[in-house]
């Protein structure tokens, strides 16, 4: 049996085109997952185009919603020669494809349990087309094995390595749709089980990086591993949230680990967006925050989502004004995207203009702001834009 696993890209150009790859966590986990007496084939577009020679008896892709017209391109093809086609990942999770004919089964939450007995089905003739996960993330998060690290091997300068602690977020931010996958209860891998995972990275790169939504957000626990990740002498990023990020000591954590740059999300310059948010905190705190990164030597990447209901014509300004201001090294500003399975989405149904998906990205506008055009806010984010380092040459300079 001949599976391939694909990670469509979004974008037209390949990550390894800067001299930089990181591979798939997913990739590496289901690798991990299948059976030795099934040949393999891992694609990712980011390294990579599909090879269409290839004849696989069954096409795995794993699909956000922003590659979901590229999914379904490489879906099409696939079948026409005879192919079956499988879905997993957030985007088959949150919206129903039960009668999309591009797809012959999908995998919806989480596919660890699942995975081997989709594969096992399949061989057997008995392919169902929904595998849905009933096992809680807590219970999942055990069970998943070590990822195969090296299945795609580019010739680049720069691979940076990622491990995951924990799955789930509490933050409940409006416009995110990874609670719907793994949750608002945080689930943690064991210390232990971690700094293993982190030692195996170190042989295949000096670079990695926290994928956790928050790897503060239990400081308990990432005092037991940040402690003890200094001594693989690895270069590290992370995600941080701004509460966590004014409590020095955390930052003190994270630059005694190795953490070179910090991703925080700020979010908005109106605090009216994020009310009763447990993870906000407002304009006039941001340069306490990037203060206390830049003492201990760590890179501040200021993430920002534009298109709010409580965004004016002055919301541009504003944000790009106060950003700057605090210090911060970079900043990335997003345009609001109202994906499927978030409170936002369903808040403005009726605002949204096109089911495009391969428009449901930062850098379009698929809905009907309250306050502005579609045209002005799509104009003011660019513009904001304009002269700011991407953090991906921040990443490779710091490396």
């Amino acid at each position: 049996m001949k599976v391939e696993l694909i990670l469509p890209r979004a974008q037209p150009g390949k990550l390894v085109d800067v001299g930089m790859y990181i591979p798939s966590l997913t990739m590496g986990v289901l690798a991990a997952l299948t059976p030795e007496d099934v040949e393999l084939r891992v694609t990712d577009e980011n390294a990579s185009d599909v090879d269409y020679s290839w004849e696989p008896d069954l096409v795995a892709i794993s699909v956000m919603t922003s590659v979901a017209g590229r999914a379904r391109e490489i879906s099409e093809t696939y079948q026409a020669k005879g192919a079956k086609i499988v879905w997993g990942g957030i985007h088959p999770t949150v919206v129903d494809l039960d009668d999309a004919p591009y797809i012959d089964a999908r995998v919806k939450g989480p596919a660890e349990r699942l995975w081997p007995k989709l594969l096992n089905d399949f061989q057997g003739g008995r392919l169902q087309p929904l595998y849905e996960n009933d096992a809680g993330v807590h219970i999942l998060m055990s069970e998943v094995p070590s990822p195969i690290r090296d299945l795609v091997k580019p010739d680049v300068e720069t691979i940076i390595q990622l491990v995951t602690a924990s799955r789930g977020c509490a933050g409940r931010c409006p416009f995110c749709a990874a609670n719907q996958i793994y949750g608002t209860k945080i689930s943690w891998n064991s210390p232990e089980k971690t700094l293993v995972e982190i030692a195996r990275m170190r042989e295949f790169s000096t670079a990695g990086a926290f994928v956790d939504d928050n790897i503060m957000s239990n400081r308990e626990y990432a005092h037991k591993v940040l402690k003890n990740v200094g001594k693989f002498g690895m270069k590290w990023f992370a995600e941080t949230d701004p509460v966590s990020s004014l409590n020095e000591d955390n930052v003190a954590l994270l630059a005694n680990a190795g953490v070179k740059l910090v991703l925080v999300g700020f979010e908005t310059v109106n605090p009216e967006n994020f009310a009763g948010s447990n993870k906000y905190v407002p304009p006039d705190q941001w340069k306490t925050i990037v203060d206390n990164y830049h003492r201990h030597g760590i890179a501040v990447d200021g993430n920002f989502m534009i298109g709010f209901d409580g965004d004016n014509k002055d919301v541009f300004e504003r944000t790009n004004k106060i950003a700057m201001a605090s210090g911060m090294d970079t900043a990335a500003f997003s345009i609001l995207v109202p994906y499927p399975g978030t409170p936002f989405h369903d808040k403005i149904q009726d605002r949204i203009i096109t089911s495009d998906y391969s428009r449901y990205h930062p850098g379009q506008v698929v809905f009907e702001p309250k306050n502005m055009t579609p045209q002005e806010l799509y104009d003011g984010v660019m513009e904001i834009r304009q002269g700011k380092t991407p953090a991906m040459v921040l990443v490779k300079n710091l490396l």
